[in-house]
């Protein structure tokens, strides 16, 4: 008796849920979320410098380690083809982040 009525129950929840469709998300256009154009700045580190390229006018420039360790923290004059001292060990991961009049952008890097 009780697995009759387990059985019953299974199916008229079955018979409910099956009325049901699933949400699927609808996809971005690339008019929504445009990541291709934005223009980052490129960061290298090479000997003892980080030359930071592809970024105009001043602002400030921290670099992190990877756990959240601030290691420098600079302000930058003109970041145009700029060559900032700082060193970072070999095979490390830093976060490099610079911040501009109107825009802030957070870069990972491998020394």
């Amino acid at each position: 008796m009780r697995n009759t009525i387990l059985i019953i129950c299974f199916f008229l929840a079955s018979k409910s849920f099956s009325n049901y469709k699933a949400n699927t998300p609808t996809p971005l256009s690339k008019t929504t979320l445009n990541l291709d154009n934005q223009n980052k700045p490129i960061v290298l580190y090479k000997n003892g410098f980080l030359y930071i390229k592809e970024i105009n006018g001043s602002g400030k420039i921290e670099v992190y380690t990877i756990i959240g360790n601030k290691i420098l923290t600079a302000n930058i004059q003109n970041f145009q083809d700029s060559k900032i001292p700082v060193l970072l060990k070999n095979q490390n991961m830093y976060i490099i982040r610079i911040q501009t009049r109107n825009q802030v952008y957070t870069i990972k890097i491998v020394a």
